[in-house]
């Protein structure tokens, strides 16, 4: 009777059979999955060759997410040839990016509620919304105003040391005033208009062109390559944001511009809360469709743009980031990203190109119709 007691026990406890292949595929897909998306963050991040669109990596990237039961790393691994950088004082993080469902300043107010309840009992203050670069992250770090290193993101702990190509390819302050000590990270970028007047087909994007130059190992070949510095964040002290940018641009460094800042009013009483967050949203909306008319379309190698208008550089999107730094503090990260701050990215099918017609074909259907087919010289 023990016996059969015992078995029943046992055969109760033990995972019913369905569940179990249920469980050991999902694990299979995870792992499958994961190994894809460490491919292309290592070719993104270390060999400057995606093969993604930022839209289909987006979706790998929140299928891995959705498997895991902890939140993934960010960057990659250190690949390539260049030396291991000290690692960074402070993580080098990604961003959270806002998907929109309800329209742009729904969103944008929903996020702006719950940063607010995530800052608190500190004030934001304002919200700074600026061009999102797309780049090459690097961070410079400065030891009582002297430049020790400059280093890639690689996986956010440690990257890889470029200081020499840093010195050789870019005009940057290697000394700041104030005996400052931390890091001013940013983007290195190649402007548009440096991009297009090279030969064709020298580079797929301007971002692969700008993450390949400053990967030489032979740091005198990053000269002349057009590579700019464009500063995102100072990190070291207790100023406010736009404290710290107004700090950079003082000490000589390039910002992401144009800027905006939106004030926030936190003693809003509650009833007339969602009111002003909605004024606020629809502020910082209008910035991001006015940044979204500015930014040029990919850059191709080769070609000319008549397009007096744009803005020198690509960007993806926007960045909204909490001014107050005590309320950024207060708010905190995850795994991934600060919970201060977002990036709003802009719509890829709202890109205007142009482009070359070649011919016109003639397609002949089985009935007789006759259809004009163009063929158009291919564009990134």
């Amino acid at each position: 009777m023990l016996l059969c007691a015992a078995r029943a026990f046992l055969r109760a406890a033990r995972p019913p059979r369905r569940c179990a292949r249920a469980y050991a595929a999902k694990s299979n897909e995870l792992t499958a999955l994961e190994a894809e998306l460490a491919r292309h963050d290592d070719l993104y991040y270390n060999q400057a060759k995606p093969e993604l669109t930022d839209e289909a990596y987006d979706a790998l990237a929140r299928k891995v997410d959705e498997l895991r039961k902890t939140p993934r790393g960010v960057g990659a691994k250190r690949g390539g040839t260049l030396a291991k950088a000290t690692p960074h004082t402070t993580p080098m993080l990604s961003l959270d990016t806002l998907k929109v469902k309800d329209g742009t300043v729904t969103t944008i107010a929903k996020w702006l509620k719950k940063t607010i309840k995530a800052c608190a009992p500190e004030a934001m203050h304002g919200i700074v919304g600026e061009p999102k670069l797309d780049g090459l992250s690097v961070s410079l770090t400065y030891e009582d105003g002297v430049l020790t290193q400059a280093a890639t993101r690689g996986d956010g702990r440690v990257g890889d040391d470029v200081t020499q190509q840093i010195l050789h390819g870019i005009d940057i302050p290697t000394s700041l005033e104030g005996g400052f000590t931390g890091d001013v990270r940013g983007e290195v970028i190649v402007p548009v208009a440096f991009f297009r007047g090279l030969e064709k087909d020298s580079a797929v994007s301007a971002r692969n062109y700008a993450a390949g130059s400053l990967r030489q190992k032979n740091a005198s070949e990053v000269s002349g390559r057009g590579l700019r510095f464009v500063v995102h964040d100072v990190v070291g002290g207790a100023d406010d944001y736009t404290e710290r940018r107004s700090k950079a641009k003082k000490w000589g460094f390039e910002v992401a511009a144009p800027s905006i800042r939106v004030d926030v009013d936190d003693d809003v009483p509650t009833d007339a809360l969602p009111d002003h967050l909605q004024a606020c949203a629809e502020k910082l909306a209008a910035y991001h469709a006015s940044l979204g008319e500015q930014r040029p379309p990919p850059a191709v190698a080769g070609t000319a743009s008549n397009n007096t208008d744009e803005l020198p550089y690509e960007i993806d999107g926007v960045v909204f980031k909490v001014d107050a730094a005590k309320a950024d503090a207060q708010a905190g990260f995850t795994a991934r990203a600060p919970r201060a701050r977002v990036a709003l990215k802009f719509d890829r099918d709202a890109i205007v190109v142009t482009t070359t017609l070649l011919d016109v074909e003639i397609g002949v259907g089985r009935l007789g119709a006759l259809t004009p087919v163009a063929k158009l010289e291919p564009v990134n």
